[in-house]
């Protein structure tokens, strides 16, 4: 599913967004030419963590950003593997991230579980924390698995994975 900008219409409705929650049930590869907005859980219908026999698989590819909304729940779970390109405004130095919006001021909001995978141009922040205690002071505590069945059989028109790490050409900024 491709969500474009329009070249019409009001301010409003052009961009090319995506607000995201719920729980998948099957397949599917979301593509937004801006951001996707994450607004409450992200869940499949049969929980690939705990059964691997699980055919649902969420891929995001988004030319911008990928954020969590400020009022998405406490402890909150997503299932999907996303990437954020930076391609959209590549001028921009936070361009291309995973993040929670408004991260630093939040209170705490317990974890944010991540079974899937995060490509990113740009690391994103998810929340802050006490460097003498280790606690959450803003924002969520990060739990991330990667989901190894997207290396087999991701879903549809998703890029192809590998479990191989290949070092490219270093980038500075």
């Amino acid at each position: 599913i491709y969500v474009k900008t329009s070249a019409s219409g009001a301010a409003g409705t052009r961009p090319g967004d995506i607000y995201i929650g719920g729980t998948l049930d099957g397949r599917v590869t979301l593509v937004s030419e801006r951001d996707v907005y994450i607004t409450n859980h992200v869940l499949y219908a049969m929980d690939s963590k705990t059964n691997m026999a699980s055919d649902d698989a969420l891929g995001i590819i988004v030319k911008r950003d990928i954020a969590v909304v400020t009022n998405a729940p406490n402890d909150l779970m997503i299932y999907a593997h996303m990437i954020a390109t930076g391609q959209y405004d590549p001028s921009s130095s936070s361009a291309g991230s995973f993040g929670v919006i408004n991260y630093s001021t939040v209170p705490p909001r317990g974890r944010l579980m991540i079974h899937g995978g995060i490509v990113q141009d740009d690391r994103g922040a998810v929340g802050t924390f006490d460097t003498s205690t280790g606690l959450t002071t803003h924002g969520y505590y990060k739990d991330y698995t990667y989901d190894v069945r997207f290396t087999i059989d991701p879903p549809p028109e998703y890029p192809p994975l590998n479990d191989q790490l290949i070092f490219g050409p270093w980038k500075e900024r």
